[in-house]
């Protein structure tokens, strides 16, 4: 087994030498994550993760090495490996618009999410194996599988998922160019997405929603969605989105005859596809840039743009984007008298645009087939309705003749029903005041919700003044003394903390991973603050996939600021803090423990003193009862103080258990 362990870096190691310009932190991070993984899902999950850093720049080794992930992963039958592997391996193929592997994968996945009985992900498969149907023009089996992630993530309440869904839906009437009837399900996702929260999903339906309204020529709705999705992208470094949000601002410029604002949009548009690394996304924005050009009678540049466009693309079949490149060179080289090869390039956009309008014959055939069988279960159904209302007319002339049939029970009968009546009309008056005071029991819980978040945001958006103050006194000292190496490097991580801080406390929940980024990057700085005058340790078990785990946003930072400031800031020597997270069941344990001076100690030093107080600890105990109350959930914060045989305070163990879904 070490001897394959060994063999397998061997390789990766080749595929990680095939981009160097890539994240390298990350990928030697997964690397190192692989090299000392103690088990084999660990393994699984290093692989699969490195995979990932391949998948926009070189999709063939993101393949080769999810692949050996995958293997592993069934060799052991850990199922939840294979659908997340398998899953990825959807990703990447049709990333190479191989769809038939695609769908196989897809398959696989949802076969293994299915035994795993993870609904989530069930949903996201669909939703995947629906827009790999869409791209292969078989609208009738996307139409199905966008039903039925739309049905399960209604049953689990998943409403990310129900947003995605409706964006699917609106994917079809979008591929076939029915923007009036796509729009509404973008909107609907939005709403959504804005009611959680979802930054990058916020600017990715924005941005879509923007597009369509261009198409429909609503330009000024067009342009505010779009730089709004733009502002939003360019925070979080979203070059795939930003790249068509630049293409459609550039576009609607150039309608308006805004010529040098839409080809600055351009030019930034081929920018960021540059940045992004996909050859047909960059030879589209060429293609745009140089019809810009073409406009404003900047010929050499249009040439030039076009030329771009058409070397982006070498190897690649890529018929729209050579279509247009080939067509505008043409263009151009006849505008500057050249029409020899400006005829030869003609010919070329000629051919593209045969085969395109092939397709696009196919796409129309297709929406005439899914338009027809609608009709059809449309008339269906009028026909159903038309059978319902006859037998209710029969059964209404029934009824009739038993009430003539009984005349002589009438008045009874009118008593009576006047008496149920008015017994059910007291029910419904109770049951509407039951119902209003539910209504403003949830509204209370609501607003009681709303308010520890708001705390919390203004909490975490500060930050501590003291710590921020010394951080800032410690990076003055080592400039001061020379250390401008370390300085920087204080600063960057002080950067990056308030950054995160900033950015994900407008957020109720964040996964796993970028919790424990949050607090490695905060006891990074104290410990260099505290000139390493203390030890620090955080364990993370294996079979924990971070990347899929959502927790509370700022659930553990409070805790381990309570501890180094509380608890070992104090203490003369020997100062041990370990954070440590695993997983029993349903439940994620999450233990902060110091060997501090313990509570009591604390206490009586802090008396008297307002130096640091201890607001965050007590907003995340707020939030965790909120959430234990609305899920029914096991969720609960323990603290114990540990003492020695002697009776000597030895510190403090912080337990924190949440849901793991």
């Amino acid at each position: 087994m070490k001897k394959q362990t060994v063999l397998t870096g061997l390789v990766l190691l080749l595929f990680c030498a095939t981009i160097c310009a890539q994240d390298t932190v990350r990928i030697h991070k997964y690397l190192a994550l692989l090299q000392h993984a103690k088990n084999d899902t660990s393994r699984v999950n290093a692989m699969r993760s490195l995979g990932s850093t391949y998948a926009n720049s070189n999709p063939d080794s993101a393949i080769a090495i999810t692949w050996r992930a995958l293997a592993l992963a069934e060799q052991i039958n850990w199922v939840k490996g294979i659908a997340a592997c398998s899953m990825n391996m959807g990703y990447y193929f049709d990333a190479k618009n191989a769809y038939d592997s695609a769908l196989f994968y897809s398959n696989k996945a949802l076969t293994a999410s299915v035994k795993a009985g993870d609904k989530n992900r069930i949903a996201q498969v669909y939703i995947n194996r629906g827009s790999f149907y869409v791209q292969t023009l078989h609208y009738a089996e996307a139409m199905n599988d966008f039903k039925q992630a739309l049905q399960i993530s209604t049953q689990v309440n998943n409403q990310d998922k129900m947003a995605r869904c409706n964006m699917s839906f609106g994917s079809i009437y979008l591929d076939q160019g029915n923007y009036a009837a796509a729009l509404p399900y973008y909107q609907k996702a939005l709403l959504v997405f804005t009611g959680l929260k979802d930054t990058e999903e916020i600017a990715n339906a924005g941005g879509t929603v923007g597009s369509i309204y261009l198409h429909l020529k609503n330009y000024k709705a067009a342009e505010q969605l779009l730089q709004s999705a733009v502002d939003m992208e360019l925070k979080i470094d979203d070059y795939f989105r930003l790249t068509d949000n630049y293409n459609d601002l550039g576009t609607l410029y150039m309608q308006q005859n805004q010529t040098a604002k839409g080809i600055n949009m351009l030019q930034l548009a081929v920018k960021n596809a540059v940045l992004y690394g996909d050859p047909k996304m960059v030879a589209l924005a060429y293609s745009y840039l140089g019809d810009a050009y073409l406009t404003g009678k900047q010929l050499t540049l249009a040439k030039n743009a076009f030329t771009q466009g058409l070397h982006a693309v070498t190897g690649i079949n890529s018929y729209e984007a050579n279509q247009a490149n080939y067509l505008g060179l043409a263009r151009a080289l006849h505008e500057t008298g050249d029409d020899k090869n400006a005829y030869i390039n003609f010919e070329k956009s000629s051919a593209l645009n045969d085969t395109i309008s092939v397709r696009k014959q196919q796409k129309e055939l297709l929406r005439l087939q899914t338009q027809f069988e609608t009709e059809e279960k449309e008339k269906e159904n009028l026909l159903l309705k038309a059978e319902n209302m006859a037998s209710s007319a029969e059964l209404k002339q029934n009824k009739l003749l038993l009430v003539a049939a009984i005349a002589g029970m009438a008045l009874l009968g009118a008593f009576l029903y006047a008496m149920y009546r008015n017994r059910q009309a007291k029910i419904k008056n109770i049951e509407a005041l039951q119902g209003l005071n539910k209504q403003l029991e949830g509204q209370r819980a609501e607003i009681a919700r709303i308010n520890i978040l708001l705390q919390l945001k203004a909490l975490r958006a500060q930050m501590n003044p003291h710590f921020i103050f010394n951080c800032m006194s410690a990076i003055q000292e080592c400039m001061l003394t020379g250390r401008l190496a370390e300085a920087n490097t204080y600063l960057s991580k002080l950067s990056r903390l308030l950054r995160m801080v900033l950015v994900y406390s407008d957020e109720e929940n964040i996964t796993l991973d970028k919790e424990l980024e949050i607090l490695q990057i905060y006891l990074q700085l104290e410990h260099l603050r505290a000139r390493g005058s203390f030890d620090y340790t955080v364990d993370i078990d294996e079979e924990i996939i971070t990347e899929d785990m959502l927790v509370p946003a700022l659930l553990l930072q409070p805790f381990a600021e309570n501890a180094i400031w509380h608890g070992l800031h104090n203490k003369t020597a020997d100062k041990k803090l370990s954070v440590s997270v695993h997983l029993k069941g349903d439940l994620l344990y999450c233990i902060i423990e110091d060997n501090g001076i313990g509570r009591q100690q604390a206490a009586l030093l802090k008396a008297g003193q307002t130096k640091h107080a201890s607001r965050g600890v007590q907003l995340v105990e707020k939030r965790l009862q909120i959430l234990k109350e609305q899920t029914q959930q096991p969720v609960s914060i323990t603290i114990t103080d540990l003492y020695d045989t002697g009776g000597v305070a030895t510190g403090t163990r912080v337990e924190i258990v949440v849901p793991s879904s």
